[in-house]
């Protein structure tokens, strides 16, 4: 599973990172799925859809 999320946009690399690894591990096991990736964006990007994958 490959998901995005929206960050403010004064998140710090460590905090999105942190933040991204419990998002996955939370899908992970709730769903019962293998793997999941998450993409953090900043939330100014949010409106701007051709900037995120």
């Amino acid at each position: 599973m490959k998901i995005g999320i929206y960050l403010a946009d004064d998140t710090d690399l460590r905090t999105a990172y942190a933040i991204g690894e419990k998002v996955e591990h939370a899908l992970m096991k709730q769903y019962d799925i293998l793997d999941a990736d998450v993409m953090s964006y900043p939330v100014s990007q949010q409106s701007n859809p051709h900037s995120v994958d």
